[in-house]
C-alpha cells in the first residue's frame, strides 16, 4: 500500500493473536491469504516478550483494519489485552475498522470473560504481576466492547 501523506495509514490491517495458541495456525494461515490477496498486514513477529509496546501501538495506529483473533489464552497476555485496549482507541478516534474472530472459543466467553476468559481475573495479581486495578478494569471492558462487535465464529479449522 503507498502512502499518500505522513498521516495515511500504512498498513492495511493489524492483527492482534495469541501467538502461542494460533501464530503456526489459524493467524499465520491468515496473514498468508491476505498477503496472497496483496493486503498488507503486521504481524509482531520481530517484537518479543518485554519489548517496548510504543512501537507496537504505533503500528495499530497506522493500520485501516485491525483483526482480533481470540482463542483460548488470549486474555493470559496483558500484551494482547493492552493491543486490545488500543485497538478500541482506535476504533473510536480514528474510525478503524476492527473485526473480531472468535477462534475456538465462545463469543459469550469473551464478554462475560468466563472460563479461559475468567481465569486470569481470578488472581489478577498473580497472572498480571505489577498491573494495576485499573488497567484489569479496563481490560475487561475492552473484552466485553469487542465481544459486541460484527465478527467471525470458527469453531474448528477447516
Amino acid at each position: 500500500m503507498e502512502s499518500s501523506s505522513p498521516s495515511s495509514a500504512e498498513f492495511d490491517v493489524f492483527l492482534s493473536f495469541r501467538g502461542f495458541d494460533t501464530r503456526n495456525n489459524f493467524t499465520g494461515h491468515l496473514q498468508k491469504a491476505l498477503r496472497l490477496r496483496g493486503i498488507d498486514s503486521f504481524i509482531d513477529d520481530r517484537l518479543r516478550r518485554g519489548d517496548n509496546l510504543t512501537a507496537l501501538f504505533d503500528r495499530i495506529e497506522k493500520s485501516k483494519i485491525a483483526i482480533i483473533v481470540f482463542s483460548t489464552n488470549y486474555a493470559n497476555s496483558a500484551w494482547c489485552l493492552r493491543e486490545l485496549v488500543k485497538i478500541l482507541e482506535c476504533r473510536n478516534s480514528n474510525q478503524q475498522l476492527v473485526v473480531p474472530i472468535f477462534y475456538k472459543v465462545d463469543k459469550s466467553d469473551v464478554e462475560k470473560q468466563r472460563n479461559s476468559f475468567a481465569v486470569p481475573f481470578k488472581l489478577p495479581e498473580l497472572t498480571f504481576p505489577g498491573v494495576t486495578p485499573e488497567e484489569i478494569s479496563s481490560w475487561k471492558a475492552a473484552l466485553a466492547s469487542a465481544s459486541n462487535i460484527l465478527g467471525y465464529v470458527v469453531k474448528e479449522i477447516r
